[in-house]
């Protein structure tokens, strides 16, 4: 009789240790580019193993899971593209700001001179 006043505690006590060890796990973790491209490219259409499962089938099919723009295939590719062009250009973006823009002259060559150097080019006439 104990046993069973005892046990919804600890249920309650175990899945709160679980869930606080999975967020301390996930948040001491870093990602590099790569994994994140490829988190992004399978956050709405999944991977393939998961895709034969017999309620993705359904979802497939009937596109219930995503509402109001429905978990289609089609629209989870759209959904995962925005997502990458997204990811892309943050990516970007923190390569070019990250270090200051350096300028060098341009390597020698057997035409002795380049369109950056060329008065004429700088300043048509």
């Amino acid at each position: 009789m104990k046993f069973t006043k005892l046990m919804p505690i600890l249920v309650a006590s175990l899945a709160a240790g679980l869930l606080s060890e999975g967020a301390r796990a996930q948040s001491d973790r870093t990602i590099t580019p790569s994994e994140a491209f490829v988190e992004a490219f399978f956050e709405n259409s999944r991977d393939p193993a998961y895709n034969t499962t017999i309620g993705r089938q359904f979802n497939t099919i009937f596109g219930v899971t995503s509402f109001p723009q429905g978990s289609y295939p089609d629209n989870e590719i759209v959904r995962d593209a925005q997502k990458i062009h997204e990811l892309h250009e943050e990516i970007m973006h923190q390569q070019v700001s990250s270090d200051p823009i350096i300028r060098t002259r341009d390597l020698p060559n057997p035409y002795n001179s380049s369109l950056g150097s060329n008065p004429e080019y700088l300043n048509p006439r």
